[in-house]
């Protein structure tokens, strides 16, 4: 899945050549002038690094640098690596020393500075001189389990702000998958609002024809925070689709059962998750009736097999603005779908019930001997509770 981003310069040169009557001695040419090279990257060398950071750093290289291949990064379960990723490093204090380390020309040590930037990073986002580097090395970078997992960074970056979306742009167009996938699922993180970031989602929905990547496009959707009545549209387009997961997905987008969005490298067993906050009335209100609708129909008729539906009633459950009949059939409908055996999201739903009904301890106890031992279980949760 790897394709390298490459730069093409093409230099040309002509040479003439006549007879000087005079027959003088040519000139010697002169030298083509160097521009002068940029400040050199120290990487982990850099004296103004924090020693502590260093010092972990050069400790999981020694420890697991044995088993790290391009493919998958280090190993997990090596003990080094593993203290690694459980250190406390203070959240964006010590941005300068991990976009050193995303520099380094050793891969061993931009892997772990790319994932301590994504983990513990956040100056970087609003600094345009470090921004500007973590974009760079976006732009250079060669091992594969790294460049997913840097694009996902950058997209965390406010790239309308700082002037550097057309050089996301043209990473979206000439990268690989990972690459694309990183930005473009995650551009909302540090730009909603972005005009370019929401015509770059949309393009890519319209190019692809593959499941997992139009899920994590209209999921990224959520975040745009722009265009409500063409996200609308798009969510519902997906409401009778023959997958029916992205169906369900689509569902609980209109909803707003769920509002995050994010990436996943199975390579490298990297993942990334934002959400947007729940602000003011859905824009998606006029597609909820028919929504419910559907569900209800599936929980009557047993068809009920994805907890993203159940998703969708919480976030009828939850949206303040909702009609209250709305909440009252959102409940309704969660109660069938428990009381339905052939349903297989039973206790999701009987969990939503114990959250948003005020019987919920009555109710749930009458499925105290249910055959379903996860049913069994959360009415014992509920129990429990105060």
């Amino acid at each position: 899945m790897r394709s390298s981003i490459i730069t093409a310069l093409a230099l040309t040169a002509a040479l003439a050549g006549c007879k000087s009557e005079s027959k003088k001695p040519s000139e010697p040419a002169k030298p083509e002038a160097v521009a002068p090279a940029g400040p050199k990257k120290l990487g982990l060398a850099d004296p103004n690094n924090d020693p502590q950071i260093v010092a972990a750093v050069k400790k999981t290289v020694d420890g697991c640098g044995g088993g790290f291949t391009d493919k998958k990064g280090f190993e997990w379960d090596c003990a080094a690596y593993k203290e690694w990723n459980n250190q406390n490093i203070s959240w964006g204090r010590h941005d300068s020393t991990l976009v050193n380390l995303v520099e380094d020309a050793d891969k061993k040590v931009r892997t772990l500075g790319i994932r301590a930037l994504s983990r513990w990073g956040n100056a970087f986002r609003e600094d345009k001189a470090l921004a500007e580097r973590v974009v760079a090395a976006l732009e250079v970078e060669t091992v594969e389990a790294n460049d997913g997992v840097l694009a996902a960074v950058v997209a965390g970056i406010k790239l309308d702000k700082l002037g550097l979306m057309p050089r996301i742009e043209k990473l979206v167009a000439a990268g690989n998958d990972d690459v694309r996938h990183g930005l473009v699922f995650n551009i909302f993180t540090g730009s909603p609002g972005s005009e370019a970031g929401y015509q770059m989602v949309v393009a890519q929905l319209k190019k692809t024809q593959n499941k997992q990547e139009i899920e994590n496009l209209i999921s990224a959707l959520s975040g745009a925070g722009i265009h409500g009545d063409e996200i609308c549209t798009t969510w519902s387009s997906y409401l009778t689709h023959a997958d029916v997961g992205l169906a369900s997905e689509a569902a609980a987008r209109i909803t707003r059962g769920r509002t995050g969005w994010g990436s996943y490298d199975s390579d490298s067993s990297w993942s990334t998750s934002n959400s947007a906050g729940i602000q003011g009335p859905n824009p998606c209100a006029s597609l909820v009736d028919g929504v419910l609708s559907s569900i209800d129909a599936k929980a009557a008729a047993g068809e009920l097999t994805r907890s993203e539906l159940i998703d969708a009633l919480r976030g009828v459950l939850n949206d303040k603005s909702a009609d209250p009949k709305q909440q009252e059939l959102a409940l309704a409908i969660a109660r069938k779908t428990v009381e339905n055996t052939k349903n297989t999201v039973r206790s999701s739903a009987l969990w939503l019930i114990a959250d948003k009904a005020p019987d919920a301890k009555t109710y749930s106890a009458k499925f105290a001997n249910d055959s379903d031992k996860n049913i069994t279980y959360v009415v014992e949760q509920i129990a429990k509770r105060k």
